[in-house]
C-alpha cells in the first residue's frame, strides 16, 4: 500500500469552519446584547460589506465570514427571543417522535414556523414525527436556548388530524413501518427497538432502555442514529437495482434524489442524515455540471447553508457530531489506514475509518456525554459488517415483510454481542471535559496530525499515553467525597489507592460526570445502603464503566422479596455479594467501617432497613455514614451504646424533618454534617427544622444543592474541605 497523498483544505471548507465557530460563539452567549440588535446589525453589515470587496485578500474574507456568522446568530437570537405566541386553539406539527415522563408526554413541535415544546396526556394516541395535533394550549416559558426553544405550550383537548398531503403520506408510511417492525415480535423488545432505530430512526424506545446504554457503552452509538453510513448504504442498493435495470444515467440521478428525500422524511430528518444528504445531492448533481465532486468542498457548503438557514444548528451536538467525523474520515482515514497496512485491508479500512472518524468528534463527545469508549475500535471491525447486513435487510424488510424473520434474528445477534463487549472489563471509562477544551483539543490534534503527516504517529501516541496515565493514576490520599447526584446518595472513600463508594444515586449522567471528575475506573466495593431508587438507581450504568470487585448489602436484604429488593438483585446479579451484619467491619488503608445497623430487615428495604456504618478515619475522626436512617433507629443505636459523639454526620433521609429530634442531635453533636440534597427537590429536602437543630449545635453545614461535590481530605492533624461551588 502506497503512502497516501495529503488533501488541501479547500478555502471553502476554511471559511465554513469560520463561519460555523463564530456563530456557535455568538449563538450561545449573545443574550446580553440582544437589546441592541438594531445598531449592532447595521455596524456589522457596515463592517462586512467592504471587506468583500477585498475578498482576493484572503485575511478579508475571513474575516467577513466570521462578521457574517456573528450577524445571522444575533439576527436568529433576537428572533427566537422575540417569539410571542398566545393562549389559544392551534395545529402544531410534530418534529419528533414523542418522549415521556411519569406524568405527561413531549415533544419538539412547530407552531406557525416556530419551535415549541408541547406537552400533552398520556391518554393522546402515540405522537411520532409529521403528526399534526389540534389542541387548546396554555403558553408558558422556558430556556432550551440550544435546542432552539423558549417557550412550551401545554396542551388540552388534544386530537390528532389525518394528513392528506403528500409529505404527511410518507409520514403515514412511516408510521406503519414502525407498527409492523413493533408489533411482529413483542417477545423480543430489544430487537424491535434496535431495527426501529435503524430502519425508520426511531430511537425513543431504544433511548429509553438498558440496550441504548451498552452501545454508548461499546462506541456504537452512532449505528443507531440514522446518518451518512445508512444513507450510503439505502443509495447504494437503490443505484446497484437500478443499474442492473440499465436505465440511464440521468433517470437513476433523478430516482435517487427523490428516494432520498423519501427516506430522510421516514427517518424523522434527523439533523446528521440532512448533512449526509446534502453532501449526496452535491455529487449526484455534480453529474450535471460535468465536475468530479469534491466531499471537502461539499461539506463546506453544507456547513454554510444549514446554519444560514437555522442558526441554532451552529450549537447542535449531532451535527456538530455528524460534521466532524466525516470532515476526519474525509482528510485522515487513508493515513490512518496505511498506519495499519500490515493487518487485512478490511481491518485496517474499519481501523481507519473509526479513527479518524473519532479523532474529530470523540473529545465533543467525551465532554457531553463523559464517557471514553475504549472497546471502540474492535467494537467497529466486528459490528460494522452485521450492521450493514441488517440495515440492508431491515429496509428489504419494511417492502417484503416475510423477511422480517430473519431480520429480528440478525437484530438479536446484534443485541448480544453488543451487550457482551459492553461487559468487557474496561470497555468504557468515565472521562470529564469542558466542551471548550474538547474543542480545542481537537483543532489541535488535527493541526498535529495534518502538518507532521504521514508520521504523526510518533507524537500522538507518546501525548496519548500521558492523557493515559493521568486518567488511571491512583489517588492516594485519605479522603470522603460526597457527590453531587441531584436528589440521591452517592460517597466515595478512599484510601491509600483503595477506593469504595456508598450508593450510587439515580441521574445517570450526573454519576457518570462525577466518577469522571473523580478519575474511578475501579472500586475495591460498593455498598447499597438499601435499595431506593435514589440510592441504587444508576448501578447498572455504574458496572458499564467501573470495575466492581464487591458489592456489600444489609444481612436480610438478600432473603426479602419485595419488588426493589428483587430489582437490586437483578440488578447486581454478576457482581461478588456480600452480607453484613452489626459487627461487622471491612478496612482499607487509614478508614475502618464498623457496621452498627440494622439488626433485622424488618421494613422491606425502606428507611429502617437502612444499612449504618461508623466509619474511623485516622483513627481520631468518626463519620457516621446511615442512609436514609431516622431519628429513630439514630436514637436505638445510642440506647444500644453503638453511638456517640461524631465528627462527621452524612444526614439521614436527606434532611428530612425525621432526620432528627433535639435529643439525637445533642447526642451525635457533629463538627460537620452532609446533606446530600437536589436543588429544588419536590420533597422540600433539607427540612428547615433538621438544619435548625444541626446550627444549634454549631455543626459546619455542606449541602450538594449549593455547595456542589464536597471534597473532604483527611491530613494527619488537620480536615481539608473542598466545595465545587
Amino acid at each position: 500500500m502506497k503512502e497516501p497523498i495529503k488533501q488541501s483544505v479547500p478555502l471553502i471548507l476554511q471559511l465554513a469552519l469560520i463561519f460555523w465557530a463564530t456563530a456557535a460563539l455568538t449563538y450561545t452567549n449573545c443574550k446580553f446584547i440582544l437589546e441592541y440588535t438594531i445598531p449592532v446589525c447595521i455596524g456589522l453589515t457596515i463592517l462586512i460589506i467592504p471587506l468583500c470587496l477585498f475578498y482576493k485578500h484572503r485575511i478579508c474574507l475571513y474575516i467577513a465570514v466570521a462578521l457574517l456568522g456573528i450577524l445571522i446568530s444575533i439576527l436568529a437570537a433576537y428572533n427566537l427571543n422575540n417569539f410571542t405566541i398566545d393562549n389559544n386553539n392551534y395545529i402544531f406539527e410534530a418534529s419528533e417522535d414523542q418522549k415521556s415522563t411519569s406524568i405527561s408526554n413531549y415533544c419538539k413541535a412547530k407552531v406557525n414556523g416556530k419551535s415549541i415544546k408541547i406537552q400533552f396526556d398520556k391518554d393522546v394516541e402515540e405522537v411520532h414525527a409529521g403528526d399534526l395535533i389540534k389542541a387548546d394550549a396554555k403558553i408558558s416559558d422556558i430556556d432550551e436556548w440550544n435546542d432552539g426553544i423558549t417557550k412550551q405550550a401545554r396542551l388540552s383537548n388534544a386530537q390528532k388530524l389525518e394528513r392528506t398531503d403528500p409529505i404527511g403520506q410518507i409520514y403515514k408510511f412511516r408510521n406503519y413501518l414502525i407498527d409492523t417492525i413493533r408489533s411482529y415480535d413483542e417477545s423480543k423488545p430489544e430487537a424491535e427497538q434496535l431495527l426501529n432505530a435503524i430502519v425508520c430512526g426511531q430511537r425513543i424506545d431504544l433511548s429509553e432502555s438498558k440496550l441504548y446504554e451498552s452501545f454508548k457503552c461499546a462506541g456504537l452509538a452512532h449505528l443507531v442514529a440514522v446518518s451518512g453510513a445508512h444513507l450510503s448504504l439505502v443509495t447504494t442498493m437503490l443505484l446497484l437495482l437500478l443499474r442492473k435495470l440499465r436505465l440511464r444515467r440521468h433517470l437513476i440521478i433523478v430516482i435517487q434524489s427523490i428516494f432520498i428525500f423519501t427516506y430522510l422524511i421516514c427517518a424523522a430528518i434527523p439533523i446528521s442524515a440532512l448533512r449526509a444528504a446534502f453532501m449526496a445531492y452535491v455529487a449526484l448533481f455534480s453529474f450535471f455540471s460535468k465536475r468530479r465532486p469534491a466531499s471537502l468542498n461539499a461539506i463546506g457548503i453544507c456547513i454554510f447553508i444549514l446554519i444560514a438557514i437555522n442558526p441554532q444548528t451552529s450549537v447542535s451536538i449531532s451535527f456538530a457530531l455528524s460534521a466532524g467525523s466525516t470532515i476526519g474520515i474525509i482528510l485522515f482515514s487513508r493515513l490512518i489506514e496505511f498506519w495499519f497496512r500490515k493487518l487485512p485491508s478490511a481491518i485496517s479500512s474499519t481501523l481507519g475509518l473509526t479513527f479518524a472518524a473519532n479523532l474529530c468528534s470523540q473529545p465533543l463527545s467525551v465532554s457531553i456525554f463523559t464517557q471514553l469508549p475504549l472497546i471502540s475500535p474492535i467494537s467497529n471491525i466486528i459490528c460494522t459488517p452485521i450492521f450493514t447486513v441488517l440495515c440492508s435487510l431491515g429496509l428489504l424488510s419494511a417492502l417484503i415483510p416475510p423477511l422480517l424473520p430473519i431480520s429480528y434474528f440478525v437484530s438479536n445477534v446484534m443485541c448480544l454481542i453488543v451487550k457482551f463487549l459492553a461487559s468487557i472489563p474496561y470497555a468504557s471509562i468515565a472521562v470529564t471535559a469542558n466542551t471548550y477544551i474538547a474543542i480545542i483539543v481537537t483543532v489541535l490534534l488535527c493541526f498535529i496530525l495534518y502538518f507532521t503527516w504521514p508520521k504523526a504517529k510518533y507524537i500522538l501516541v507518546p501525548i496519548t499515553c500521558i492523557i493515559a496515565i493521568f486518567i488511571i493514576l491512583p489517588n492516594n490520599s485519605t479522603q470522603l467525597v460526597m457527590l453531587d447526584v441531584g436528589q440521591g446518595d452517592s460517597i466515595v472513600m478512599r484510601s491509600q489507592g483503595k477506593t469504595y463508594m456508598i450508593d450510587t444515586g439515580n441521574k445517570e449522567n450526573l454519576l457518570k460526570s462525577r466518577l469522571a471528575e473523580q478519575h474511578i475506573t475501579h472500586l475495591d466495593g460498593l455498598f447499597i445502603t438499601h435499595p431506593d431508587d435514589d440510592h441504587c438507581g444508576c448501578v447498572p450504568t455504574l458496572k458499564n464503566y467501573v470495575q466492581i470487585d464487591n458489592a456489600y448489602i444489609a444481612q436480610g436484604l438478600q432473603d426479602c422479596n419485595c419488588n426493589n429488593c428483587t430489582k437490586l438483585k437483578h440488578n447486581l446479579d454478576t457482581t461478588h455479594i456480600e452480607t453484613l451484619n452489626v459487627g461487622d467491619s471491612i478496612t482499607f488503608g487509614n478508614i475502618k467501617l464498623d457496621v452498627i445497623w440494622p439488626d433485622s430487615y424488618k421494613d422491606e428495604g425502606g428507611n429502617a432497613d437502612s444499612l449504618t456504618m461508623l466509619a474511623y478515619i485516622n483513627e481520631d475522626i468518626n463519620a457516621l455514614l446511615c442512609g436514609d436512617a431516622e431519628y429513630e433507629q439514630i436514637e436505638t443505636m445510642q440506647k444500644l451504646n453503638r453511638l456517640h459523639n461524631v465528627d462527621i454526620y452524612k444526614v439521614g433521609h436527606h434532611g428530612s424533618k425525621n432526620a432528627l429530634t433535639d435529643k439525637a442531635t445533642k447526642m451525635l453533636k457533629p463538627k460537620i454534617s452532609l446533606f446530600s440534597v437536589g436543588k429544588k427537590n419536590r420533597y422540600g429536602h433539607p427540612a428547615q427544622t433538621t438544619i435548625d437543630k444541626l446550627e444549634s449545635v454549631d455543626s459546619q453545614i455542606y449541602r450538594t444543592d449549593k455547595n456542589g461535590t464536597i471534597t473532604l481530605t483527611f491530613n494527619a492533624d488537620s480536615i481539608d474541605i473542598k466545595t465545587e461551588r
